[in-house]
């Protein structure tokens, strides 16, 4: 079977599914956004592992869990970062491992970045609006701008691309499809208040066509690197023709902390 034909039937198969979680909200959503945090934090876990390190994965994916629980439940998540910092200082002083200063140091860049950041994402739907029916298609807008980002990314560089962006951390990418990405975000975000979400304000789709065209651009690119380092093509392949899961939603790890920061910056000064 084919490359393409494998991401079209994933695909197919994935979009309604996806939808009903995102508007439904609730334990869907939480729990949805807890697996995936969890399955990115496994994934950043056997890249360190790669690079000959020794990460604790067991206190990483309660750390994950604990993030998604504080954040659904609206209870402090600073309590979990310190207990899991804690506990991972603690653990390493009987696991007898070698280099235990990057292994603590991976384990904690596992359940912050992958646990932490993506359920943020679970902040912004349950939390960010007095609307709950809003905060769903407002999570759903930020899930599919990323989408629409990379898509039009690919497809700008594959026909105009020549200016290379980054050609140490991804030979392929090119400033035209950096940039075609980006305008298609932005148009995809006045779109959807145009057509579909009328009470965003013209603020919230330049804000939201910035980050999701722009900052998660270097999401990609982090990613990109620390699998160069690891000497990984993908972070997995536990999803038929995509990769892994931190490859389908690395972008969206980079910027759903600056999207919840916005709103909680608008709420504070009543913009």
């Amino acid at each position: 079977m084919s490359n393409f034909l494998q991401r079209a039937i994933i695909t197919v198969f994935a979009v309604p599914v996806l939808i009903f979680v995102f508007l439904s909200g609730g334990f869907y959503f939480a729990g949805f956004s807890t697996i995936v945090s969890c399955l990115i934090v496994w994934e950043t876990c056997k890249m360190l592992e790669a690079k000959g390190f020794s990460p604790n994965f067991p206190i990483a994916a309660l750390a994950t869990f604990g993030f998604g629980h504080c954040f659904f439940w609206g209870q402090n998540s600073l309590l979990v970062l310190f207990l899991a910092t804690f506990s991972t200082l603690l653990f390493e002083l009987f696991r007898n491992r070698e280099n235990p200063f990057l292994n603590v140091s991976g384990t904690v860049f596992a359940f912050v970045y992958g646990g932490m950041f993506f359920n943020t994402a679970i902040l912004i739907r349950e939390k960010g609006f007095a609307n709950y029916d809003f905060g769903g298609k407002f999570i759903l807008l930020v899930f599919t701008s990323i989408w629409i980002c990379d898509t039009f990314a690919y497809l700008g560089g594959k026909n105009y691309g020549k200016n290379k962006l980054f050609e140490r951390i991804s030979p392929k990418k090119t400033w035209e499809g950096s940039l075609t990405g980006f305008l298609g975000s932005v148009l995809w975000c006045f779109g959807a208040k145009i057509f579909i979400l009328t009470e965003l304000t013209f603020l919230d789709c330049a804000v939201l066509g910035v980050l999701t065209g722009l900052v998660s651009q270097f999401g990609d690119l982090a990613e990109s690197m620390l699998k160069r380092d690891a000497k990984v093509k993908d972070s997995s392949n536990l999803i038929p023709g995509h990769g892994g899961v931190f490859d389908r939603f690395d972008s969206l790890i980079f910027i759903l902390p600056l999207v919840w920061i916005y709103l909680e910056t608008k709420n504070i000064f009543k913009v």
